[in-house]
């Protein structure tokens, strides 16, 4: 899903304001302030995005959108709360690319997760989207992929790279790379990607990847540096960073974070917060904070995201059987 901010912009302009009009309003909707639980511990892309969305929907919307951090099992906890909640409107879970990578990767150990990932949800919207980036600590002796190869071949055990948990996308990303490129790693598992990027920061890892809005105020302060994005093209705010494909490597992927609801929230509900974000998301300070961030607004739709997710389910299994990833 590439697409440029001058288009998904005008998609976002483009839906009805009738859709967050009337009919949930004629439904009493919302009643009460709305949970919006982030999944992850502060400080990660996802509590960004969740927060961004809490500050200007809860204007529109008449009722505190109050964001609920519940980091644990890559996701898994904080997700797991919303499927089991109740289906009025009230409850909703900001979540991103893991929730059509865990699936995999616990089948992959004989494990299961505690919902279907599909079936005990409600499709709300894709939110946004972003290539993921490989960042280092600044004192790496590695300015591009080719030396980052070389260095960790030099190394009996590789290059240390932090991630956000077993199963979430900085693992899954990481071992694309050993996939590609055969480099030896170190897999350093956190509770959320805040808290990896803070230790890259420190010099306590080598490596990690994340979507620069996790990062960004620490690439801009010299603390780390990126080596590559997972674009398909370069980004406007870092055209001078190149891609993977650029340096050789055969790695695209785009993170994505969508908002989803427990099974059977009612369709009028769905339809005007769909609408809601997609009116946010035009807000100037929104706007301008994705930008900042490397974000690209993409709130396509409760059934474009729906397709998104099955489609990104099987991708995601099919990497999962290559790169050989497992629950611990």
């Amino acid at each position: 899903m590439r697409l440029s901010r001058r288009t998904a912009l005008a998609a976002l302009a483009a839906v009805p304001l009738a859709a967050w009009g009337a009919r949930a309003d004629e439904a009493g909707w919302p009643t009460r302030p709305i949970r919006l639980v982030a999944p992850y511990a502060p400080g990660g892309t996802v509590d960004i995005v969740a927060r961004l969305l809490a500050a200007e929907l809860g204007p529109i919307l008449g009722q505190t959108v109050m964001v609920e951090n519940r980091p644990g099992g890559a996701a898994v906890l904080g997700t797991e709360a919303v499927a089991r909640a109740a289906p009025d409107g009230h409850s909703f879970v900001l979540v991103d690319m893991s929730h059509a990578i865990v699936p995999a990767v616990q089948a992959a150990g004989g494990y299961s997760i505690p919902y279907d990932p599909i079936g005990d949800f409600t499709p709300v919207t894709l939110a946004a989207v972003s290539p993921q980036a490989l960042l280092v600590k600044s004192t790496l002796a590695a300015q591009n992929i080719a030396e980052l190869v070389s260095l960790a071949r030099s190394r009996p055990n590789g290059l240390s790279f932090g991630n956000g948990g077993v199963g979430a996308v900085s693992h899954l990303m990481a071992g694309l790379l050993r996939l590609r490129t055969g480099i030896p790693i170190v897999d350093i598992p956190y509770r959320g990607s805040g808290p990896v990027v803070q230790d890259l920061a420190a010099g306590t890892l080598d490596a990690a990847f994340s979507p620069i809005a996790t990062a960004c105020s620490l690439i801009e302060d010299g603390k780390l540096r990126i080596l590559a994005i997972s674009g398909e093209g370069r980004l406007e705010s870092y055209p001078d960073v190149p891609t993977f494909r650029e340096q050789g490597v055969d790695i695209v992927v785009e993170h994505w974070f969508g908002v989803l609801g427990p099974a059977g929230v009612p369709e009028p509900v769905v339809a005007r917060l769909h609408a809601v974000i997609a009116r946010a998301e035009t807000s100037a300070t929104i706007q301008r904070r994705f930008d900042q961030l490397s974000l690209l607004p993409a709130a396509t739709g409760p059934q474009a995201f729906a397709d998104l997710i099955r489609t990104e389910l099987r991708r995601w299994d099919e990497v999962v059987r290559l790169t050989g990833v497992r629950p611990v």
